[in-house]
């Protein structure tokens, strides 16, 4: 009998937003920093890159040259061809912050773009990065450092966890000749999630920490989402189901758990296999680019009150305002 993947998964009482106070406070310096940077990178997670996107980036940052990285690519299916088509004129890479060859590839581009400006800069380059939270900043930060200067030691920390970065860093020297330097940032999530699907995506990809939903639930979003993506080879242990329950008893017989004991770790567990890419690439948003337009409509609706932040002094000196 032919497998049938459910083609809808149940609606469930999440939570929506995980707005912080950190996340306000990140966005109105950014809004300051606006007078000196020159270009902004803005990672987005190549698992859900659409859903990973955060239109408050654009609002604080309007009319910045900007390149979008399309982060933790060896992890997804996304094509290139796919991202062409929904910003044909918006320049792009798809990388992995961990791969040293893809910071070279970034950082390229970056000296072309700025080394050949005439006059340079006086003072530098100046970049400015952004994201969702655990979207890969600061690890893209240190490798970035290390092929432009050869300093190898860590200026940003890193983590599994969302929310490691907390407050935007001074300026990070990542290139010498020419001069470029960088703002790391904190991850800064959107003012509310449009749905709870896009929660369990968020969740799933730890932009929002995962202990905001119940590991069975999100557990059964990710083999409901796996199964239509391969109906037909399942990539998990056994037959394909639709039954969580089913697949968890599988993994607690193969690691010798007693499964009544331990619903909440094996979720869990299977869970962070898939994140560290030992279960299968998938990408989690519909990828047409009618979705997206869709999608992005929704997003720049969403309004949050920043206040009206008064330029500092040092800001005032520089640019002589």
């Amino acid at each position: 009998m032919t497998f049938v993947p459910r083609q809808s998964f149940p609606l469930h009482n999440v939570v929506l937003a995980n707005f912080h106070g950190h996340h306000r406070k990140a966005l109105q310096t950014m809004r300051q920093l606006a007078f000196q940077v020159d270009m902004v990178l803005e990672l987005r997670d190549a698992r859900a890159p659409i859903t990973s996107i955060n239109p408050l980036f654009d609002r604080v940052l309007a009319g910045k040259p900007k390149l979008v990285l399309y982060t933790k690519a060896d992890l997804s299916p996304l094509k290139t061809s796919q991202i062409r088509a929904w910003h044909p004129e918006q320049d792009f890479m798809k990388i992995n912050c961990g791969d040293l060859k893809d910071s070279k590839r970034v950082m390229t581009y970056l000296k072309e773009k700025f080394g050949a400006m005439i006059p340079s800069p006086p003072l530098g380059t100046r970049l400015l990065i952004t994201g969702m939270p655990n979207a890969g900043k600061s690890t893209f930060l240190n490798n970035l450092r290390s092929v432009g200067t050869k300093k190898r030691n860590k200026v940003a920390r890193t983590g599994q966890t969302p929310g490691v970065t907390r407050n935007v860093s001074e300026t990070v020297m990542v290139s010498e000749s020419p001069k470029v330097f960088v703002y790391d940032t904190p991850g800064v999530f959107v003012p509310q999630a449009a749905n709870s699907e896009e929660m369990l995506k968020l969740c799933l990809i730890n932009a929002v920490n995962r202990t905001q939903v119940e590991p069975s639930v999100l557990a059964d979003f990710l083999l409901y989402k796996l199964n239509l993506a391969y109906p037909s080879h399942p990539k998990y242990p056994g037959t394909p189901t639709n039954d969580l329950h089913v697949l968890l008893r599988r993994i607690s017989k193969l690691k010798h758990y007693n499964y009544g004991q331990h619903e909440n770790s094996v979720s869990l567990g299977w869970i962070d296999r898939w994140a560290r890419g030992k279960v299968a690439k998938l990408c989690l948003d519909d990828v047409s680019v009618e979705a997206y337009n869709e999608a992005l409509t929704l997003k720049q609706q969403q309004r949050i009150d920043l206040g009206n932040i008064p330029v500092s002094r040092d800001l005032r000196n520089r640019f002589m305002i």
